[in-house]
């Protein structure tokens, strides 16, 4: 990759301190739950209300991506996660903090953040040329994944001290620092170029989203790849380090084991995220992207909370280790598959 633009700069950096306030959040929330209702019971539940909020936000983060001014609209989903994620050490001060509160806020949160990360794929193949795509990506995960490793060890420090509730209060920060940085960023376009297009319904505009992936033959391919994989109870796409990692931790049955196999399992999904990305934003035209986007991860949200079920099940009928093994060869034959598919010539 060149030299990094400044605007290239700025959106690593402001994404850097989300990211970083993303693994306070994954952290502090359900410790929040816990400290509020003492149940785990109530952890599982304000997840699943995340995930509601994910697949609804999905069906049409799409369309508004590909209407609105894109910066515009990523810096207001900052600025909600930080309101909403304030309320919560705010109400906490005050000693008024209930469950339904922190329902609301994993919902709206979870829907804003589906929001911009349609609009942040966007962003990036309008902030670099096409052949950086790749490169840029791979430095944006790489510091997502750092991040999250330091983020997290810094979470459990700020919680043992303070409290879940002021470690929330962290995150909301980080998305006041995104937002700032965001106002300094140009992209090459700041809005979907659809002057070519008939004006439609939302429902129409979503359905040639669909369309597009369904015709696009390596697209195609990547989703139906991802969505099988989903439905083996991943969340994104194998590859064959991804599944020798799960045969490893099934196999092995000791704590080496599932180490290594854990290793391999986040190394792959990293790896994985620069690949897909990089290919959703080469081959999309911009003024289909958010709807493109959009519709793959509906598919795949869908396909993910169904696995989940089926996994689940699997795993309480065979045992946990018998249940990855079986997972980590079906994974491998996806992969397999997949190999034979358009995507190993991409």
């Amino acid at each position: 990759m060149g030299r990094l633009s400044p605007s290239f700069r700025r959106f690593w950096f402001g994404q850097t301190a989300s990211n970083l306030g993303d693994a306070f959040g994954f952290v502090a929330m359900p410790l929040l739950v816990f400290d509020t209702t003492r149940s785990v019971a109530g952890m599982g539940t304000v997840t699943a209300v995340a995930g509601v909020g994910q697949l609804l936000a999905a069906t049409c983060s799409g369309v508004i991506v590909d209407r609105v001014h894109r910066r515009h609209l990523m810096i207001g989903c900052d600025l909600a996660r930080l309101a909403l994620y304030a309320s919560l050490p705010l109400l906490a001060a005050l000693g008024t903090l209930s469950l339904g509160a922190i329902y609301v806020v994993a919902l709206l949160t979870s829907a804003a953040s589906n929001l911009f990360m349609v609009a942040y794929l966007a962003a990036v193949a309008n902030l670099v040329e096409p052949a950086d795509v790749a490169a840029a990506n791979g430095r944006l995960q790489a510091t997502q994944a750092l991040t999250y490793v330091v983020g997290s060890a810094l979470a459990g420090a700020v919680c043992a001290c303070f409290g879940s509730a002021w470690a929330l209060g962290v995150d909301a920060l980080s998305f006041g620092v995104s937002g700032a940085t965001l106002a300094f960023v140009q992209f090459r376009r700041d809005r979907a170029d659809r002057a070519a297009e008939v004006k439609q319904s939302p429902l129409r505009e979503l359905s040639s989203g669909f369309a597009f992936l369904v015709r696009q033959r390596t697209l195609r391919a990547l989703t139906l790849f991802q969505t099988s994989v989903a439905l083996l109870g991943s969340v994104g796409v194998g590859a064959a380090v991804i599944d020798l990692g799960m045969l490893l931790g099934g196999v092995g049955r000791t704590v080496e084991f599932a180490v290594v196999g854990g290793m391999l399992w986040s190394g792959g999904l990293t790896f994985r995220a620069v690949a897909v990305t990089s290919l959703r934003q080469t081959l999309t035209p911009d003024a289909l992207l958010g709807r493109v986007v959009s519709v793959g991860w509906l598919l795949i949200f869908s396909a993910s909370a169904l696995g989940a079920v089926l996994v689940t099940r699997l795993a309480g009928r065979l045992g946990g280790s018998n249940a990855m093994i079986y997972l980590g060869l079906a994974l491998l034959a996806v992969g397999l598959a997949g190999a034979a598919s358009p995507l190993r010539r991409t």
